[in-house]
């Protein structure tokens, strides 16, 4: 077999190996551009969660002072309930 190879059989290899590159090359790319999007998701997600901490601080603090005591210790109450 090996000794008895012609032009095509080559040939139909070499564009075999050369299609399935083109489609690696092209699932690569798909890859990246997806991680790209979730990376981008991911920041966006993690500015809103810091925007979400510091309202859920600022809402304790206010709760905090108007019952009068801090906001550890209002923590406290209300996990021990």
């Amino acid at each position: 077999m090996i000794g008895n190879t012609d032009i095509t059989q080559v040939g139909m290899l070499l564009g075999a190996c050369a299609t399935l590159g083109g489609v690696i090359a092209a699932l690569w790319r798909q890859m990246v551009a997806h991680f790209g999007r979730v990376e981008a998701k991911l920041e966006t997600t993690q500015e809103a969660l810091k925007d979400c901490q510091d309202d859920r601080t600022a809402i304790w603090r206010a709760i905090a002072q108007q019952a009068g005591s801090s906001v550890e210790q209002l923590k406290n109450d209300t996990n021990n309930q």
